[in-house]
């Protein structure tokens, strides 16, 4: 079973198991419920996407995750095709910028 039938499912058997009958809702009491739980399900995972984006690198871990060694991260900083955050004498990467960089690595 896929992952998102799977959540589906547990939806309704949260939903079944807070002793709600469905059988005597219209069909828009019943959207209407299905997608206030959809939103309890996806509102946690979209800020936790937005607040993995903010999150700092360093040198090391965005070489990694790009499968770059850090010279060529250093040339990628000066070239411009990612952008480095610079805190005293440290570098970070944000993982948005990470991500975009892979993004436009493939495309």
């Amino acid at each position: 079973m896929e992952s998102g039938t799977r959540d589906l499912c547990g939806i309704i058997i949260s939903i079944m198991n807070k002793n709600l009958f469905l059988s005597g809702l219209t069909p828009q009491e019943f959207q209407e419920m299905l997608i206030n739980s959809l939103e309890q399900v996806i509102k946690p995972l979209v800020s936790a996407k937005e607040s993995r984006s903010t999150e700092l690198l360093t040198r090391k871990e965005a070489a990694r995750l790009l499968r770059i060694s850090l010279p060529t991260l250093a040339d990628w900083t000066q070239q411009g095709i990612i952008h480095a955050i610079r805190m005293g004498r440290r570098v970070f990467y944000l993982v948005s910028d990470i991500q975009n960089a892979l993004k436009k690595r493939e495309g």
